[in-house]
Order: structure tokens, then C-alpha cells, then sequence
């Protein structure tokens, strides 16, 4: 389904982009941060004529893995954080072990 398929990649991922970049540039330059038309940005999407496969592809297990060695490299001040962020890596780690089990 076109919906999910694209959807994070083709849609979300660059509205995100450009809302951090709006926010970026307000930060920056100490500038309202100036609010954008949701039409104007979704239209694109929306009549894009892409085709997205009908089926999942990829391995689940080594995209989770970088994802984590990406979230361990940035320093956090966990002690700040309820420990629910702490589990929820842990409850990560622990799934991606057992699949090394299979």
C-alpha cells in the first residue's frame, strides 16, 4: 500500500527536515519562527506517480542494530531520563540476542 510504503520516507522524513530547518534558522538568527502550508508541502506528495514495492525487503535485524549503534553514540545524560528510556534499549538488545539464538 502506497500509504505506508512511501509514507516515512517520501513524506514525513522531509516534513520533518523542513520543520527543523525552520527551526534552525529561527534559533539561529533569533527570528519568529515561521509557520509553513501544509497543502503546499503534502500536494507533492499526494500526485507523486512513484511506485513502492509491494513487499518488504531488507534485514530487519541489521537496521535495528545500526539504528541502536547510532542512539549509543550520542552522548545522553540518562540520569535526567525517567528509566523507561533505559529499558526500552535494553528491551532491544535483549530481542536482537535472542534472535542470534535462531
Amino acid at each position: 500500500a502506497r500509504e505506508w510504503h512511501g509514507l516515512l520516507e517520501d513524506f514525513y522524513k522531509p516534513r520533518w527536515e523542513r520543520f527543523i530547518s525552520r527551526l534552525e534558522l529561527s534559533l539561529i538568527t533569533g527570528k519568529r519562527f515561521l509557520t509553513s502550508n501544509s497543502y503546499d508541502e503534502e500536494i507533492a506528495f499526494v500526485f507523486e506517480k512513484k511506485k513502492y514495492p509491494s513487499r518488504a525487503f531488507g534485514n530487519l535485524k541489521e537496521s535495528v542494530e545500526d539504528i541502536l549503534k547510532k542512539v549509543k553514540s550520542v552522548k545522553i545524560d540518562y540520569k535526567s531520563y525517567s528509566t523507561d528510556t533505559l529499558s526500552f534499549e535494553e528491551n532491544v538488545v535483549n530481542d536482537i540476542e535472542k534472535s542470534k539464538k535462531f
